[in-house]
């Protein structure tokens, strides 16, 4: 069973939990809920004022856009369930993941770079990301055999530091990461 804690987001009530048992679709953040929480604490915002159909001023969490990890397109992150740990924009950029045939096991590609940029740590040991990939994704069971053999694959996008210990180079971390996943990418 997994460690439950409050959210480090002050301002949240939820908790923060990596994987199944957690608030929607976390799989990259594990002092926060979501990464809308956790982007909401690093930016600084604060609630802004939104008034209601009868005139009443309530305080809501404000709107953060990020790009599309596919298209680069700009998404909205909401502090709600469903789209607090959005990654594309539509169902199509979506899709275009789940369906590219060009590498073997893209989603387990960008799962790897997604929680190398979406998660505090700038360098990662592969027994660490495997641990964190295999408690927040129950479709695959990896291990560090696994993950050092794919993050060799991905040249473009990360950087071996010493064996066993890699980082995202810094052109993956801004823009869509589909672009390392492809064939030209991988």
């Amino acid at each position: 069973m997994q460690e439950t804690k409050s959210c480090a987001n002050d301002e949240c009530y939820r908790w923060a939990q990596l994987g199944s048992g957690s608030h929607h679709a976390n799989r990259t953040q594990t002092d926060y809920c979501s990464l809308y929480c956790r982007l909401y604490a690093e930016q600084g915002l604060t609630k802004v004022i939104k008034p209601d159909k009868l005139g009443r001023k309530n305080k809501s969490f404000p709107q953060i856009t990020i790009n599309c990890d596919a298209c680069g397109a700009d998404l909205e992150l909401h502090w709600n369930e469903q789209h607090c740990n959005r990654a594309f924009c539509n169902r199509e950029c979506h899709l275009s993941l789940k369906t590219d045939k060009s590498v073997r096991k893209p989603e387990l590609r960008y799962a790897i770079l997604r929680l190398m940029r979406d998660h505090p740590v700038e360098q990662w040991n592969v027994k660490e990301l495997a641990r964190m990939l295999d408690q927040s994704y129950t479709r695959w069971r990896v291990n560090s055999a696994i993950v050092s053999q794919l993050l060799r694959t991905m040249k473009t996008s990360v950087e071996r530091i010493e064996p066993c210990v890699y980082k995202l180079k810094p052109e993956a971390k801004t823009g869509p990461l589909m672009r390392f996943i492809t064939k030209s990418g991988a």
